[in-house]
């Protein structure tokens, strides 16, 4: 599965302009239209709300969304320690970076992810595992949370979580 599927499942698809859980209009696949970013990707039909966003649309708004929280996560943890990570620990990443967005000054909100940041540096993915699950966005998200704390503790942590499972 790769990250546009990990992003999907974990946001799913409306067509119409809903209210998400912290109250944004959102659209498509967790298409924040009032952040200025997200809806510069949208027709302007869809961000007012006149009309359905179609799929061809969400897609192109998804990989656009997906590229950004992909440079946000790459440049937040440095390019070296992002590109030397397996590919679902970086699928994690930016699943989470995209799901979060940009604040309003435009900086990454992964800032506040300090202890995250030091973990994956020093290559310590059981601890960065734990600082995920131990934020306000684990809080918020729940199951996806600990989807992407699995993925960014790596090929080691599924491998312990599918033993885990079978003994128990």
């Amino acid at each position: 599965m790769g990250v546009e599927e990990l992003f999907r499942a974990g946001e799913g698809f409306r067509k119409n302009i809903y209210l998400d859980t912290k109250g944004n209009r959102t659209v498509g696949t967790g298409l924040n239209v009032d952040d200025p970013v997200t809806a510069s990707f949208l027709p302007a039909e869809v961000v007012s709300g006149e009309r359905a966003i179609t799929p061809e649309e969400d897609t192109a708004a998804v990989k656009a969304r997906l590229d950004l929280g992909t440079n946000d996560a790459r440049g937040f943890i440095g390019a070296n320690v992002f590109d030397s990570l397996e590919q679902g620990q970086r699928d994690g990443l930016v699943d989470m970076a995209t799901n979060m967005g940009l604040s309003p000054d435009g900086k990454t909100k992964f800032n506040s992810f300090e202890r995250l940041k030091a973990a994956l540096g020093r290559g310590d993915f059981q601890a960065a595992h734990d600082e995920v699950l131990d934020s306000g966005y684990a809080k918020d998200v729940g199951d996806r949370a600990k989807r992407n704390a699995m993925l960014i503790r790596g090929s080691q942590g599924a491998l312990e979580s599918d033993l885990l499972r079978q003994l128990a």
